[in-house]
C-alpha cells in the first residue's frame, strides 16, 4: 500500500465514517424512547402540581370559612344556626363569650384557690401559700404576703403539725360584670393532728371573693385572678369537735 493510500485511510473523515458505520441501527430508537419517556414524566409532574395547587386552594377556602353556630337555650336545648343567617350581633356576642371563663372554669379556679389558701397541711404549706399568692392580683398579693410574713403564719402552721381538709358546701355568684365576678362561698374546714389524727376540730366559714377577668396567658391560663378575699365565721355556725385547734393560725383565717 502506497504512502498516499495509507494517509487517506487514516484521515479523520474516513475514521468518522467508519465509526458511524459501526453504530448499531437500534441506538437512535432507544434515545427516542428515552426522550419520549422524559416528556411523559414532565406532563405527569405538571398534572400533580396542578392537583396540589387546587387542594391547597380548597384547604385555604375551608379554613377561612366561619363555622356554624349552636345556641343552647335556658332549658338546655340546642338550636343549630347556620353562619349565613346568624346576625352580626350574635357573632360578636359569641366572639366575646369565647374569650371569657366559663362557669366550670370559675368553679375550678375558686375551689383550687380556697383549698390552697385556707387548708394547707403543715407538710405542704410552704408550697401551697406561694401558689395561692400567685393567683392574686398584685395589690392583694403584696398586702397578704406582708401580713403572712409579719405574723409568721407559715412557720406557725409548720410547727403545729396539722392536717387540714376543706369542703366547699356552697358557691354562689352574687354579681357579675364585664371585668369582675363577686362570689360567696360556704366552707367546712376540719383540722387534726398530722401524726395520729387526734384533736379534731371543724370550722364553718364564709368567704367573699372578687375575681377579675383578665386575658388568658401562661401565668393566667384560666383568665381569672383574685382581686379581694374576706374570710369570716359562718353566720349561725360554729366549731365542732373536742379540744382547741390551730385552725385559726392557718393562712386566710377569720379576719
Amino acid at each position: 500500500m502506497s504512502e498516499k493510500a495509507a494517509d487517506a485511510l487514516w484521515a479523520p473523515s474516513a475514521v468518522a465514517r467508519s465509526t458511524r458505520d459501526l453504530k448499531p441501527h437500534g441506538v437512535p430508537a432507544v434515545w427516542a424512547a428515552f426522550a419520549g419517556q422524559a416528556q411523559w414524566k414532565s406532563w405527569v409532574l405538571l398534572g400533580q402540581f396542578i392537583v396540589i395547587g387546587l387542594l391547597a386552594l380548597c384547604c385555604i377556602r375551608i379554613a377561612r370559612t366561619d363555622p356554624d353556630v349552636v345556641v343552647i337555650d335556658a332549658s338546655g336545648k340546642s338550636h343549630y344556626v347556620p353562619h349565613s343567617v346568624a346576625s352580626d350581633a350574635l357573632l360578636r356576642f359569641l366572639a366575646e363569650q369565647k374569650s371569657k371563663p366559663s362557669d366550670a372554669t370559675v368553679l375550678n379556679f375558686t375551689t383550687r384557690f380556697l383549698k390552697l389558701f385556707l387548708a394547707p397541711n403543715s407538710s405542704t404549706v410552704r408550697s401551697a401559700v406561694p401558689e395561692a399568692l400567685g393567683m392574686m392580683d398584685a395589690p392583694l398579693k403584696a398586702r397578704t404576703d406582708a401580713e403572712l410574713k409579719r405574723e409568721r403564719t407559715v412557720e406557725q402552721v409548720e410547727a403545729l403539725q396539722v392536717r387540714t381538709e376543706l369542703s366547699v358546701t356552697a358557691l354562689d355568684e352574687v354579681e357579675r360584670t364585664e371585668e369582675l365576678i363577686h362570689l360567696k362561698a360556704r366552707l367546712t374546714r376540719s383540722t387534726s393532728s398530722l401524726v395520729d389524727g387526734s384533736n379534731p376540730k371543724v370550722d364553718a366559714l364564709e368567704v367573699d371573693l372578687v375575681e377579675r377577668v383578665v386575658p388568658r396567658s401562661p401565668a393566667r391560663p384560666d383568665g381569672l385572678e383574685i382581686a379581694e378575699v374576706r374570710v369570716g365565721p359562718m353566720r349561725g355556725g360554729g366549731a365542732q369537735g373536742a379540744g382547741g385547734s390551730p385552725a385559726s393560725t392557718a393562712p386566710g383565717s377569720t379576719r
